[in-house]
């Protein structure tokens, strides 16, 4: 599912509740209030092929099962055929993420020498959520005895254990730089700063990436919201970066897997050679900005519109989509 937002630059900001309430919007949890339309919401897109792998091969067993023609049982009920033909099942959740546009701040940091330096920093807020309705696999008998399987909704906490990394694309000096890819580091200085900017309640608590695995998030409901404010930090990115991407594993436990022909051998451990990919959450950004002086008004959602046939293709294979958008999902090692 794509999402495009238009923000309004002056939309954006905190409302008190008494503004919250005169535009409408019910007043049903406590915490930070935004003006509508400021977080993009990436919501819950689990499907039910996603609770299944196969049929396929278990190499591991058909590289030993021995050949047998039974006597009194169906042949395609021996260890080796049903190795040949295996559905493998489980319980997929995922969060509802939802975020605001990338945005910077300054620090002043120690440079080794008595002194100190200005230091950027990118950042990416974001609200998560634990909706419910994790989708689970059931069975049961058909008339003529046969096994039907399908998926029930369930509730459970989660954690959360996330890997941001932004990737650069395009050139950066004339040498391209659609291989460079950053992953977020944990910045307490600047988690500090970022709460004074963005939240600027003390009762909420910003998470870094580290910290936030730690917390059970516990399903929110209509009149309770349990949700959890993350940040994630870049220092120093190269600041002629015009396109680039952040991909944020983590938020399902959704993957595929594959086992490449002659990857695994008799004998060898179980899962040898086995490839696997994580469904992951991809947000695009620009920013017609230069190296004078980056400004945080200078971050745009999505990648960039263009009249321009030629220029348009060109960006779209920058960012290796069919349509410009603002997030979609991919599967990556």
């Amino acid at each position: 599912m794509i999402q495009r937002t238009l923000l309004c630059v002056a939309a954006i900001g905190c409302l008190g509740n008494t503004a919250y309430a005169q535009l409408g919007q019910p007043q049903k949890t406590a915490g930070r209030r935004l003006a509508p339309g400021v977080l993009t919401v990436v919501g819950v897109e689990s499907e039910e092929a996603e609770t299944f792998s196969g049929p396929r091969h278990l190499v591991e067993l058909v590289s030993q099962a021995p050949e047998w023609t039974p006597n009194f049982t169906p042949e395609n009920q021996t260890l080796l055929e049903l190795a040949k033909n295996s559905t493998l099942r489980r319980t997929v959740w995922q969060f509802e993420f939802s975020y605001k546009p990338m945005r910077l701040v300054y620090l002043d940091v120690a440079d080794g020498q008595g002194g100190s330096r200005r230091q950027t920093v990118w950042y990416l807020l974001y609200r998560l959520r634990n909706i419910g309705g994790h989708l689970q696999p059931t069975v049961e008998k058909d008339p003529f005895g046969n096994d039907v399987y399908g998926v029930a909704p369930v509730d459970h906490d989660l954690q959360f254990h996330p890997h941001f990394t932004l990737q650069i694309h395009g050139e950066v000096d004339g040498r391209p730089a659609s291989s460079r890819m950053i992953t977020d580091r944990v910045m307490p200085a600047a988690v500090s700063k970022i709460h004074k900017i963005e939240i600027r309640d003390p009762a909420i608590k910003l998470y870094n990436s580290v910290d936030i695995s730690t917390a059970a998030i516990e399903v929110s409901s209509e009149v309770l919201d349990r949700g959890l404010w993350g940040v994630a930090t870049w220092p120093d990115v190269d600041p002629r970066t015009d396109y680039f991407s952040i991909y944020v594993k983590g938020l399902t436990n959704a993957y595929d897997w594959d086992d490449p022909a002659g990857a695994y051998t008799k004998g060898s451990p179980p899962g040898t050679g086995r490839e696997y990919l994580f469904k992951t959450l991809k947000l695009n950004f620009w920013r017609p900005g230069d190296t004078v002086r980056e400004h945080v008004r200078e971050f745009r959602l999505g990648s960039p519109l263009t009249d321009n046939e030629a220029e348009q293709a060109r960006l779209l294979k920058i960012y290796r989509v069919d349509e410009p958008t603002d997030y979609s999902w991919t599967y990556l090692p």
